[in-house]
């Protein structure tokens, strides 16, 4: 999932089971939509490690 959050944030909701620890993902309470949230402010912060997150939660998906 992917929305707003404020005017120059956007967050990206992955719905993953269990992910390394990283700083670039927040873990979330149990009973939400996502499992992890990352906090996105810059085009730039799209990359291959994003990337890799995003195309796991699509596979484990179904």
């Amino acid at each position: 999932m992917i929305g707003p959050a404020t005017n120059t944030r956007v967050e990206l909701g992955l719905n993953l089971k269990e992910l390394p620890p990283s700083s670039r993902l927040e873990k979330l309470t149990a009973g939400q939509m996502c499992n992890y949230r990352v906090k996105l402010t810059d085009a730039s912060q799209v990359d291959a490690e994003l990337i890799a997150w995003a195309k796991m939660a699509y596979d484990a998906a179904g």
